[in-house]
């Protein structure tokens, strides 16, 4: 109802009813009304745009707002190119609307080369290109992982631990996932999960130092996942793809 008040005068009450509906719950408690007034504005470039892209100081951090279309492996595909970008994503809320729109919202620290405008709409021309096939981001990705194997590495080792949850969510499972912070390791849980068969309609990202901890809703198949050797594998496999990263 505070929601309603507060944008009464910004936008219709129907439209905003109908995008709060088709959003999961804490949508609408985690961001605030000018905040969601900005993601009418990305929506309604989508007519003419495969993906709108904002870019805002936050504090300490930018915040980098896209919205576009869901598809396969499309959470990897933007979180692949904003490290191609050398960004580093310190938090990140990801959000699926019913209709298929999807809101992704990062906190990141920008590299110092670019002006705000200048590198949103680089990132905006990048995700075009990719979301048009004009280029893969697996290549993209491939070209920087020599540069970044070069960077800092942890004196300790922290050991990538993945757990599956069936009872927080009645339509989803969420696999929640631990593991070193690195340049990439975003995009390359992403698209993991997206390989294994995976559709995520919502990720809470964070970092607590060198420490990524990281939680996906998913299903697949349209159904939750509760096969124990379907719990093994995806375990496994996502330990080896941090790991090798």
């Amino acid at each position: 109802q505070a929601l309603l008040v507060a944008l009464g005068d910004q936008l219709p009450r129907r439209k905003l009813l109908d995008h709060l509906n088709n959003m999961p719950p804490r949508y609408s408690e985690q961001n605030s009304p000018e905040e969601i007034a900005h993601h009418f504005h990305l929506i309604d470039n989508l007519d003419s745009l495969p993906v709108a892209v904002r870019l805002e100081p936050s504090g300490l951090f930018t915040e980098i707002t896209i919205c576009t279309y869901d598809q396969p492996f499309r959470l990897s595909e933007i979180c692949g190119v904003l490290a191609t970008h050398d960004i580093n994503i310190f938090s990140a809320q990801a959000y699926t609307r019913q209709d298929g729109i999807v809101i992704d919202i990062f906190q990141v620290s920008k590299p110092d080369t670019e002006t705000a405008p200048q590198l949103r709409d680089n990132i905006q021309q990048t995700l075009t290109d990719v979301f048009r096939d004009k280029v893969r981001v697996t290549d993209l990705f491939a070209s920087h992982q020599q540069r970044w194997s070069r960077r800092h590495k942890p004196t300790i080792p922290i050991p990538v631990d993945v757990t599956f949850e069936n009872d927080v969510s009645a339509r989803y499972t969420v696999i929640d996932i631990t593991a070193h912070d690195a340049t990439g390791l975003l995009y390359t849980i992403t698209h993991t999960l997206s390989d294994l068969g995976l559709d995520i309609y919502t990720a809470r990202i964070g970092t607590q130092a060198d420490r990524a901890v990281d939680a996906f809703y998913v299903r697949q198949n349209g159904n939750k996942i509760t096969d124990d050797k379907t719990i093994t594998h995806i375990t496994q496999t996502l330990a080896a793809a941090v790991d090798n990263q």
